[in-house]
């Protein structure tokens, strides 16, 4: 139903309806079309509003999903057999091996397309919908941007797997603060017949699927949440991990900390470290930040402070590294066994071109003897 009030809404232009497998996403997404195209055989509720909205879009659908998703015998094409209205369509496979135009008795069409087709292919004329079923990748979805610039609805319904990372970032965060985009969430208990009035599976069986599945994909299968990320990083690292004991320091180690800014308003990342002559040239991290301690207005107090504790039993020199934009790399070096003679060392990287051994380099040395 929410699913539905987001699509019908006059405001709506882009409806994300993001949730596990076998929730009736590919049912309620071809129901939604046929109540589209032939709006006296919705409901009450939303016939009227449905005239409305759609009424001076192009009467044009552009369905885009899996090949396997669009065979004819994959659930789009079967749930299109089943659920719109019968004697009322046409359909022509238009030298594919699916049915790929289909044309209506009110004057629409809607045409299916894959993912895997060229993205040249999805420009052209201008459409009232477009359905994306399954996240596409993003180059596709921004050929498709400008077909609805005579006004029309783009709907997302998927399962957020490995291929979801853009959307998120571009549509679902930005989502939140848009009123023309809904962001509607869903979880596999909704499926249920024994919990949820809208249900189709027994507890039982939803219980099988959740075991089924891989723990790399449980989350969006079954909770229907983001998991792009899942995998690299390792599932079993967290704060109870981190050795709570102090880190013992090299004497003789050089001691390291580096910094990578990470874009405007994002917080630094910064690591201290030591490389270490037992064992020979090996690196040992001895703090991290973020570490929850301190907010990011504690920047620059906190790199000061975690420098100095890095360093105080060090008799070696230091080095600080910042990460800059991509091409650029700054590097200090400062000796630490006492305060009469301090050498820097800039690196910097002129070009895109330039390799690092053939970087161009400055060393100004200093004495206050």
């Amino acid at each position: 139903m929410r699913y539905a009030k987001a699509w019908t809404d006059p405001e709506i232009r882009t409806v994300l309806f993001i949730a596990p497998n076998a929730v009736g996403k590919t049912f309620a997404t071809v129901t939604l079309m046929a109540w589209t195209i032939w709006p006296e055989t919705a409901p009450e509720w939303c016939s009227g509003i449905l005239k409305g909205k759609f009424s001076s879009f192009p009467k044009h659908i552009r369905l885009c999903s899996t090949a396997q998703e669009v065979s004819e015998s994959g659930s789009l094409q079967l749930a299109i057999k089943k659920l719109w209205p019968k004697g009322r369509f046409t359909s022509e496979k238009q030298r594919k091996p699916f049915p790929s135009l289909f044309k209506t008795d009110n004057g629409w069409t809607m045409e299916i397309m894959t993912y895997d087709q060229d993205k040249k292919e999805f420009e052209g004329g201008d459409r009232g919908v477009i359905v994306f079923n399954e996240p596409p990748p993003e180059n596709i979805y921004t050929a498709c941007i400008a077909r609805t610039r005579m006004g029309g609805l783009m709907a997302f319904p998927g399962t957020p797997l490995y291929d979801s990372a853009w959307i998120k970032d571009r549509l679902v965060d930005k989502g939140m603060n848009d009123k023309a985009t809904a962001v509607i969430g869903g979880e596999l208990e909704e499926a249920c017949k024994d919990h949820s009035p809208n249900g189709h599976l027994r507890h039982a069986e939803i219980d099988r699927l959740k075991s089924s599945y891989d723990m790399d994909e449980y989350d969006a299968r079954v909770k229907g949440k983001f998991m792009h990320l899942s995998g690299v990083i390792y599932r079993t690292f967290g704060p109870d991990f981190v050795a709570k004991r102090a880190i013992p320091q090299d004497p003789y180690g050089l001691a390291f900390q580096v910094i990578d800014p990470a874009g405007f308003n994002k917080p630094y990342a910064i690591i201290w470290g030591q490389i270490v002559s037992n064992p020979k040239d090996a690196i040992r991290i001895i703090a991290e930040w973020p570490d929850g301690s301190r907010g990011p207005d504690q920047y620059f107090e906190h790199m000061t402070s975690r420098k100095k504790k890095s360093t105080a039993s060090s008799t070696a020199a230091s080095v600080t590294i910042v990460i800059s934009h991509p091409g650029f790399l700054c590097v200090s070096a400062s000796t630490n066994t006492d305060t009469t003679s301090t050498t820097v060392i800039t690196f910097r990287k002129s070009s895109p071109s330039c390799k690092p051994g053939s970087w161009p380099s400055r060393t100004t040395s200093r004495s206050t003897r």
